[in-house]
C-alpha cells in the first residue's frame, strides 16, 4: 500500500466533481486513503477506514473518458462499495497499451 499520488488525486477530484451530493465525503475518504496499484494501466484498489463510510446506492456513480493518441478511448470508472471508494478502474477500449499521459483536464463526461 502507498499514498495516492498528486496525478491520481487530481484525476479522482475531477471524477468527484461530477458527484456534488457526496463530493466532500469522497474527498475526506481520499485524504485518508492508501492504494494498491492493480495493473499497468494504473487501476487502483483503495484502503479506506470504516469510519469514512457514506450512503450511496450506485456501484459506479461516475465514468470519465479520455481519447488516447491513437483515437481509442480510455475509460475511468469510480467504484464505490459499502459506502467507500473501492477502486478506480482504468482501461483502454481495445485492450491495447495506453500511449498518452493521463491528465485530469483531458477527462470528459457523458451525461
Amino acid at each position: 500500500m502507498r499514498p495516492v499520488t498528486d496525478r491520481e488525486r487530481s484525476l479522482l477530484e475531477a471524477l468527484f466533481a461530477h458527484l456534488p451530493a457526496i463530493e466532500s465525503s469522497l474527498l475526506l475518504q481520499l485524504a485518508a486513503a492508501k492504494v494498491t496499484e492493480l495493473d499497468e494501466e494504473g487501476s487502483l484498489k483503495f484502503h479506506i477506514a470504516p469510519s469514512f463510510s457514506i450512503e450511496i446506492n450506485e456501484r459506479v456513480p461516475v465514468t470519465g473518458t479520455i481519447d488516447d493518441i491513437d483515437g481509442v478511448p480510455i475509460f475511468f470508472l469510480l467504484h464505490v462499495v459499502g459506502g467507500k471508494i473501492d477502486e478506480l478502474e482504468i482501461y483502454k477500449a481495445d485492450g491495447s497499451t495506453i500511449l498518452t499521459e493521463i491528465v485530469a483536464d483531458a477527462l470528459r463526461f457523458d451525461h
